[in-house]
């Protein structure tokens, strides 16, 4: 009814309106639906929006494999060669920005649904964790099949690792490494409703991880080494550069 009369003119004043009225609203004297009745609801409504709306997927999909492809055609082939030793490493680095794929993909998203549940929270429809739970459910299927197709073009197109032990284990450390994208883009849309100003602090965040992965600062504080522990990007690194160079000879 705002909108139509124009009193206070933008979409953004609504979903504003929101947040305050889900913040100050929080112990609605309405009961929460149960969280097994409340579920089923929300997973059948993600599906039917999903249905309806294919660019979504498309979205979750295309920018990680383009990402591949855009790889594929710097480094392939790969070769034997003393070229070929800092290329390894070179596409091993650039596999760490998927982490920003995962963020995009989260705040092309996350937070229109984020204002749905804001609406809906004060009501009591549902509980925090049953919303939470059903945005995983639908993500991750799609971050999965991503992650296989990036693998594909890197261990195959590329020749990092051609082999289908690799490509499982390629496959696990990309989808890490876009799960802690999606994961830190809900966790910072959630804590900023400013979108841009959650996407300048993730942006630094993930810059600051993806340096200390072990590909550029090699002979850094004892403080950051042991910070750097926490972050996937160092872990999934570690087995990427194993599995990369592990029995190779180079010319």
């Amino acid at each position: 009814s705002e909108l139509k009369s124009g009193e206070n003119g933008t979409v953004n004043d609504v979903n504003n309106q929101s947040v305050k009225a889900y913040k100050s609203d929080s112990k609605s004297e309405k009961q929460e639906k149960s969280f097994f009745l409340a579920l089923p609801l929300l997973l059948h409504r993600a599906f039917v929006n999903l249905y309806r709306q294919p660019l979504l997927i498309t979205n979750r999909m295309s920018q990680g494999l383009f990402y591949g492809l855009i790889l594929s055609c710097f480094y392939a082939p790969i070769g034997d060669d003393q070229n070929s030793i800092q290329n390894r490493i070179g596409n091993l680095y650039e596999l760490t920005a998927i982490c920003f794929i995962g963020m995009l993909s989260c705040i092309a998203i996350y937070p229109i649904e984020r204002n749905v549940f804001y609406r809906e929270y004060p009501d009591g429809y549902y509980s925090a964790y049953a919303y939470i739970l059903c945005y995983f459910v639908i993500s991750i299927p799609l971050l999965v099949a991503t992650s296989l197709g990036i693998a594909a073009l890197i261990c195959f197109a590329v020749g990092l690792a051609p082999n289908g032990s690799d490509l499982m284990q390629f496959t696990y450390c990309i989808f890490t490494f876009l799960f802690v994208g999606e994961c830190l883009g809900v966790i910072f849309c959630s804590a900023f409703i400013h979108v841009g100003f959650a996407v300048n602090i993730m942006s630094a965040v993930l810059s600051f991880f993806s340096i200390m992965s072990g590909y550029i600062s090699l002979d850094m504080p004892v403080a950051l080494t042991y910070l750097s522990y926490l972050s996937p990007l160092m872990w999934g690194s570690f087995i990427l550069s194993n599995l990369t160079f592990d029995g190779q000879t180079f010319s």
